[in-house]
């Protein structure tokens, strides 16, 4: 098992002609019983376009619930690529403050959503950088 290789979520779609976001709900471990607070992942969300990746965003994620159901939602403005084929790019690591303790993710959605980004669903962005960061796989066209 290598604990430094991420786990990538790539999906092709070609994006609307105008506004549209990227809608993720997603949660650490939110059934983390055994040992509290140990467990945390870091999830990256990046942009494909042919090219070279833009990472748009990476988040620190912890356990348990962070709603009352337990999930986090982010949104993520696909403008800059509207009418565009690009690869969208969820990247999941073990890796962040915490040591590794069976680090676990669940997403429940992961959908482009056609119209504005809504301001309950704004994301404060977090700067991507290898704080956190596992491993940082560079994607090139050779990569898809």
């Amino acid at each position: 098992t290598n604990l430094e290789t991420p786990c990538l979520l790539i999906r092709k779609v070609i994006l609307p002609e105008g506004n549209s976001y990227l809608h993720i709900v997603m949660s650490g471990d939110p059934y983390e019983v055994e040992m509290p607070g140990q467990r945390d992942v870091v999830m990256r969300i990046g942009v494909f376009d042919g090219d070279t990746t833009g990472w748009l965003d990476e988040k620190l994620i912890t356990p348990g619930p962070a709603t009352e159901e337990g999930w986090f939602t982010f949104g993520y403005d696909l403008i800059e690529f509207a009418g565009k084929t690009v690869a969208l790019v969820v990247e999941t690591a073990a890796g962040g403050v915490n040591q590794w303790f069976n680090e676990e993710a669940f997403y429940d959605e992961i959908s482009v959503i056609e119209g504005e980004l809504p301001v309950s669903e704004k994301t404060k962005l977090t700067p991507p950088g290898t704080k956190h960061s596992a491993a940082l796989p560079s994607m090139t066209k050779q990569g898809l």
